[in-house]
């Protein structure tokens, strides 16, 4: 969670087992399907975009950041992000979304 200002960027953590795949997508809104049994994705498909995927590090984390152009208009648009984690331990599962808004 947070809030990032224009200009700046956000950052976007997943949290998983260390060599776990993590892929960490946004969107402008929010909704619920369930494209793959047991994964319940919580972003618009229409806006979902992806902000990159790779292995989870030694520390437990994968992170991504999205750029925030240094536009006014952007002011308290939220951002909805998600992640995806694939792991042979654990098991295949999306976190929790985290939503930011721009300030």
């Amino acid at each position: 969670s947070g809030n990032g200002h224009i200009g700046n960027r956000f950052v976007y953590n997943t949290v998983a087992a260390p060599g776990a795949l993590a892929i960490n997508l946004a969107a402008l809104g929010s909704a619920f399907l369930v494209p793959i049994e047991d994964l319940a994705l919580q972003l618009d498909p229409a806006s979902l975009v992806l902000l990159g995927g790779g292995p989870v590090d030694g520390g437990g984390e994968f992170s991504t950041d999205l750029d925030i152009p240094d536009n006014p208009s952007l002011i308290g648009v939220r951002v909805y992000g998600q992640g995806v984690v694939l792991g042979a331990s654990a098991g295949t599962y999306t976190t929790n979304v985290d939503t930011k808004v721009v300030v």
